[in-house]
């Protein structure tokens, strides 16, 4: 339906009711109310304790990516003795409603397992729409960005970051370097691309021509003064080299300059704590929340092995509840000056980017900065 209407006969007795509905601007659809016989039906106000839904989760996404509608599934809690009447959609279409009735045991657990899932659908919910809110504060900032002066390595981005690279309009002021340019020193510098992105998962190019000619190509740029941004889709960035006929494993973060460690690759046998420190690149909610759940694996940045003379800004520690350091998941590298110019590599973790919570703060800080030094 996407007019309002009334129901043939009220319902009675739920205890809440469920609504399908496409995802839009604007309030979410209201159910019409009466609060016993005679009463006059009204509507919900858009917002207000007790006042419309009191979830909204993600209930289905169109697919590929590239399209973006979604339905979403309301919750409605209904007061003792209230009567549902009809629906009023306000510019939303709904495409089903249910009633749930509480009673037996059967029904409860029913009702625990659908709250359940829609706990988990309201989490990517409110995942999607921080996201959307950072890429349309984000937009008029990269609109400064003057186009084409940032790299986008090969293989090219994927997962979160390829999502909101488009929402935020950086993609268009992006250049995709391919493996051939990037192993042309007249085609990759840092005097063409004040800053660089690297956004797959992986793996990363390391032979073109001649053995080592890609990812000489990487770290000659660093050197030249160029500044890196590292929010891999996979724990290890750089990680697999490829060429011509080949895969393996030879990570380029330690030849950058960026020390990394397997700090963990299984569950831990302790609940892990990520703690934010005070910095100007990332502002999360929270100075302090839980390890993500879900795949354990952390690359951390290994302090004691910072090179030589480079300042370094720790973003988000890792730290178990016995005090264990795990290292940092986030962190700016700023290498010692050559020729004048100072290297930068930003690095934030494949654990901290898929945070329901803290994620799109983390990637929305490094694409912040990523535009800031494209301008630098």
């Amino acid at each position: 339906m996407t007019k309002r209407s009334s129901f043939e006969e009220p319902v009675a007795g739920a205890e809440c009711m469920y609504l399908l509905y496409t995802a839009a601007d604007g309030p979410p659809p209201a159910l019409l109310r009466a609060g016993g016989a005679g009463d006059a039906p009204r509507a919900e106000a858009a917002s207000g304790a007790g006042e419309g839904p009191d979830l909204e989760a993600s209930a289905w996404r169109a697919w590929p990516p590239i399209y973006t509608a979604r339905l979403i599934a309301g919750r409605y809690p209904i007061a003792k003795g209230e009567k549902v009447t009809g629906v009023d959609p306000r510019g939303r279409a709904v495409l089903a409603l249910t009633a749930f009735r509480g009673g037996d045991a059967t029904r409860a657990e029913t009702h625990r397992r659908v709250s359940s899932r829609l706990e988990a659908g309201a989490r990517e919910w409110r995942r999607v729409r921080r996201t959307e809110e950072m890429a349309a504060s984000l937009r008029a900032e990269i609109e400064s960005v003057p186009r084409g002066a940032i790299a986008l390595l090969p293989p090219g981005a994927e997962g979160a970051s390829r999502g909101l690279l488009g929402r935020a309009g950086l993609d268009a002021r992006a250049v995709n370097v391919s493996p051939e340019s990037l192993a042309d020193p007249a085609s990759f510098g840092a005097k063409r691309f004040p800053a660089a992105l690297y956004a797959g998962g992986e793996d990363y190019v390391h032979t073109v021509h001649e053995p080592g000619d890609a990812a000489a190509a990487v770290v000659r740029y660093v050197e030249e003064g160029g500044t890196l941004v590292l929010i891999a889709s996979q724990p290890w960035p750089l990680y697999y080299a490829t060429g011509p006929g080949f895969k393996r494993a030879e990570p380029l973060t330690e030849r950058l300059g960026l020390p990394l460690s397997m700090a963990v690759e299984a569950p831990p046998s302790e609940d892990l704590l990520v703690r934010v420190g005070e910095q100007a690149i990332v502002a999360a909610s929270r100075a302090e929340f839980p390890y993500p759940s879900g795949d354990p694996r952390l690359r951390a940045i290994d302090r004691r092995r910072v090179p030589a003379g480079a300042a370094y800004t720790p973003i988000a520690q890792v730290v178990g509840k016995s005090g264990k350091e795990y290292g940092d998941a986030a962190g700016l590298v700023e290498l010692p000056a050559r020729g004048g110019a100072c290297g930068r590599i930003l690095y934030v973790s494949y654990s901290l980017l898929r945070d329901p919570v803290e994620g799109p703060a983390f990637l929305a800080g490094a694409l912040r900065f990523l535009a800031r030094e494209a301008t630098r």
